[in-house]
């Protein structure tokens, strides 16, 4: 059974999906079966709107890629696509005792439940689906023709080894990075070969953001390109999917933000948002295998901290320091993941700072007093930063172009300067640097931040400043 018959049937899925409100979402379902000629003139139109080309695609497509504002009922079509392929018998094609799967992939396990409790409620809504499903879980819904569909977070390592129907990714671009900074494209390299046995197909759908990863690699491939590809991208704004949306709501958003709600509410990239580090520039930092560097006598080592509550994020320290070749040099970097005891910590930290040579460390400006204090019952004198998360970042980043840096090897710290954001801010207020919502740069800040001060002579704070906003 096709997408738009099932998504039209109401004794499957019409009764929620019938309505004027789902109508374009209606279209999309045309172009995903590959029936773009079935349409009307005026959808034909649409369809060729959406997807920026000049004539549709006859054959249905293995990937389908779906740019679109928020509130726009994204979820809940990935969970009708998900249902549908559930849905479909493939038993002939499997092996004995094999099960075809269907997963529902979103960024943490809140949304991938709510995905699943919309599928849910399209199953039970039918008397002719309920009668085939056999368990109901928090985490699958499995039916007797063999197939099963399951909730997954965003890891490519857990949707290995499956036997899969179709899989769909709910926004894309918003996964947290686990140790690859585009956890997206990690994933989608991960299900295509769990698709090939059954033909599956890869359903993602995302409002858009940075012009990077799986969503926008897609863009660049398939939107307003006419031939026969694999894949479709259709861009959609929120009010073309979902016309009960306020349009008064969304004009006061672009006035008040035009460039926040273009990605928003429009379902285009952000023209705002970069990133901070090219990944060669990373690369040719970081000195292969290297986990750390043991202190040698003579040399003057820096300590930078990121502190933590022991909740939320991790408590990083980084030491660097200075070779005679003016190289700076990471020599070693101590994560401690939450839940834990500050003041243990904290106490460990300056074990590591004593061993080489530091009796002081800098670090977050934001720091509480109780860090400043647990660091000088422990020997060690906290120096809040001079200068912001943003100020540390554009100023490491000439050392980064010159060549001047020696990393370590460190998976995680890697991966959180590949994920740093350049934001533009008008005025006079310059570029901020920060991680991507969902993700961290605790470790990221903390190696900068040693790094920075290492190269730091006594009293060129006010010389770093001008130094690092130079090339601005």
């Amino acid at each position: 059974m096709k997408l738009y018959d099932f998504m039209t049937n109401p004794e499957l899925a019409g009764r929620e999906f019938c309505g004027p409100s789902w109508s374009t979402w209606r279209v999309i379902a045309r172009l995903i079966d590959g029936d773009g000629a079935l349409l009307s003139a005026e959808d034909q139109g649409l369809a060729l709107q959406l997807t920026g080309r000049a004539k549709l695609p006859t054959v249905a497509p293995r990937e389908v890629y779906i740019g679109a504002g928020r509130r726009s009922g994204k979820t809940r079509f990935g969970a009708l696509v998900a249902a549908w392929l559930v849905a479909q018998d493939y038993s002939e094609r499997l092996a004995p005792g094999e099960t075809a799967v269907v997963a529902d992939v979103a960024p943490d396990r809140r949304q991938a439940t709510l995905a699943l409790d919309y599928s849910r409620g399209i199953v039970h809504a039918s008397e002719l689906l309920r009668a085939e499903l056999v368990t109901d879980n928090a985490d699958a819904l499995e039916f007797s023709h063999r197939t099963r569909l399951e909730i997954a977070t965003a890891s490519y390592r857990t949707v290995r080894g499956r036997t899969m129907a179709g899989a769909v990714i709910d926004e894309s671009a918003f996964l947290r990075a686990e140790d690859t900074a585009l956890p997206d494209l990690e994933l989608a390299r991960a299900l295509r070969p769990a698709l090939l046995t059954l033909s599956g197909i890869l359903v993602v759908i995302s409002s858009p953001h940075r012009k990077v990863g799986l969503l926008h690699d897609a863009f660049r491939r398939y939107y307003a390109a006419d031939g026969e590809a694999r894949g479709l991208y259709i861009q959609a704004t929120s009010r073309q999917l979902n016309p009960l949306l306020s349009e008064d709501e969304i004009q006061a958003a672009m006035q008040e933000d035009p460039t926040a709600a273009a990605s928003e509410f429009l379902g285009l990239f952000r023209t705002d948002v970069d990133a901070f580090l090219d990944d060669a520039l990373i690369d040719a930092a970081v000195v292969p295998n290297r986990r750390m560097v043991p202190p040698v006598p003579g040399n003057s080592y820096h300590g930078f901290c990121d502190p933590s509550g022991g909740r939320g994020d991790s408590f990083t320290l980084a030491i660097a320091h200075a070779d005679t070749s003016r190289r700076l040099v990471l020599d070693t970097v101590r994560v401690f993941a939450p839940p834990f005891k500050p003041e243990e910590v904290i106490a460990e930290i300056a074990q590591t700072l004593g061993f080489y040579g530091c009796a002081r460390v800098k670090g977050d400006q934001y720091a509480a007093e109780f860090v400043v204090s647990a660091f000088r019952q422990a020997g060690i004198t906290y120096e809040p930063s001079a200068l912001s998360k943003s100020e540390i970042y554009m100023g490491i980043l000439p050392l980064f172009t010159q060549a001047s840096l020696e990393l370590l090897d460190h998976p995680r710290l890697l991966t959180e300067l590949r994920l740093l954001e350049r934001r533009t801010r008008a005025g006079s207020r310059g570029d901020s640097v920060d991680h991507p919502r969902g993700a961290h740069d605790d470790v990221a800040n903390a190696c900068c931040g040693a790094l920075l001060a290492a190269w730091q002579k006594p009293g060129k704070a006010r010389g770093l400043r001008k130094f690092a906003y130079a090339e601005m």
